[in-house]
């Protein structure tokens, strides 16, 4: 590990941290960080540890963005969080603005959104991806600016490399590796979340105002509800904010995007703690078993904080697609009529609970008296 002044000026290896607490937080379209702990060794290394110098590590550049300095007895420690280089870009803003509606590529709209700003900064697109009508784009951070080409164009990955940023589709992002997380085998812990409080499933939909001069403004179609019917059988209606967007002229091209943007089932986080060296990387599809669950599913790797120079367990995050809801609903489902099937058949056709594991007479005392005659 490197360490480097904003100025350029002094650079030095950094060899006096806390290779415990080395850690490295990646997450898709989010987050890309370093955190560590360095002891003060009087070298120059430690010195340039200071906001916003460098820290490179594995080929990035990372900016230091918080520093806490710890004096205990006669140590004196500073805990340090960089962020990729990246994220310098939230502070460069693109003040020119393509005025009204404007249909443009993804590389025109980002050729545009880095124009005259000299940021060193460059991209690349893999996948393909359909020509957008933005509206007044512009006038924004970068970063502000990506996310919002994330959302018009549908973009499923951003991911820097040094000082390339490329944007990926959903098929150019995603790689199958053939291979497996196992709990109890390759995975110490799967901890799997589901959350329901910001369910969706049906909205009010409108589109473009076309403009007839003096006689006013009429609609290309006229406003009307767009609701997921297998969502509203699961979990009843669920009723969202209006969505109405100028870029559609065409009811069934506008009912597709809102069913695409409703949050119509609980969203599922799946989180690993693996308990070997196997370090899923962000994209990586693995097959996900939790078999005393009888549960099984593919899964994608969407953040990973992994310890480098530790044995500390990696704990990886993984995608919330509705199928991997639908796959847990159905393991519980088997789970429940299977316990189902058990007491059913301990029951005889009389109605009397047949309980032959029970044979110590106290037990069976016990329970005579709970149940009266």
């Amino acid at each position: 590990m490197v360490v480097q002044d904003i100025q350029r000026q002094h650079t030095d290896v950094l060899d006096c941290f806390d290779w415990d607490s080395f850690q490295v937080t990646r997450q898709r379209n989010s987050q890309y960080q370093l955190d560590f702990v360095a002891f003060d060794d009087n070298s120059v290394g430690f010195e340039l540890l200071q906001i916003e110098n460098s820290v490179w590590w594995n080929n990035q550049e990372f900016i230091i963005k918080q520093l806490t300095d710890d004096w205990n007895g006669e140590v004196h420690e500073v805990t340090v969080t960089a962020t990729h280089v990246f994220y310098q870009l939230n502070g460069r803003r693109q003040r020119q603005q393509k005025a009204g509606a404007v249909t443009l590529s993804l590389n025109d709209a980002m050729s545009f959104l880095l124009d005259g700003l000299n940021t060193g900064f460059d991209f690349q697109i893999h996948g393909t991806f359909a020509n957008t009508e933005l509206t007044d784009f512009g006038k924004c951070s970068v970063i502000d600016g990506i996310s919002t080409l994330i959302t018009d164009y549908n973009v499923y990955a951003v991911w820097p490399d040094e000082r390339t940023i490329h944007f990926y589709d959903e098929n150019s992002w995603k790689r199958n590796t053939q291979m497996a997380i196992r709990y109890q085998h390759n995975a110490s812990e799967v901890s799997l979340a589901v959350d329901s409080s910001n369910i969706v499933n049906t909205v009010m939909v409108s589109g473009k105002q076309n403009d007839n001069g003096d006689s006013g403004s009429t609609p290309s179609f006229q406003p009307f509800i767009v609701q997921d019917d297998d969502s509203v059988k699961r979990w009843g209606q669920r009723d969202g904010d209006d969505i109405s967007d100028e870029r559609f002229t065409d009811a069934d091209a506008m009912r597709t995007y809102a069913l695409s943007k409703m949050q119509s089932e609980p969203p599922t986080t799946i989180t690993v703690t693996m308990n070997n060296k196997d370090t899923p990387q962000l994209g990586e599809m693995w097959m996900l078993q939790v078999l005393p669950a009888d549960y099984q599913t593919m899964v994608e790797t969407v953040s990973v904080q992994e310890y480098p120079f530790s044995q500390k367990a990696t704990s990886i995050t993984l995608n919330n697609l509705t199928a991997n809801f639908l796959e847990i609903q159905s393991a519980n489902t088997h789970r429940l009529n299977d316990i189902s099937n058990r007491i059913r058949n301990s029951v005889d056709y009389s109605g009397n609970v047949i309980l032959p594991m029970i044979t110590d007479q106290t037990s069976l005392q016990n329970l005579a008296n709970m149940g009266g005659d």
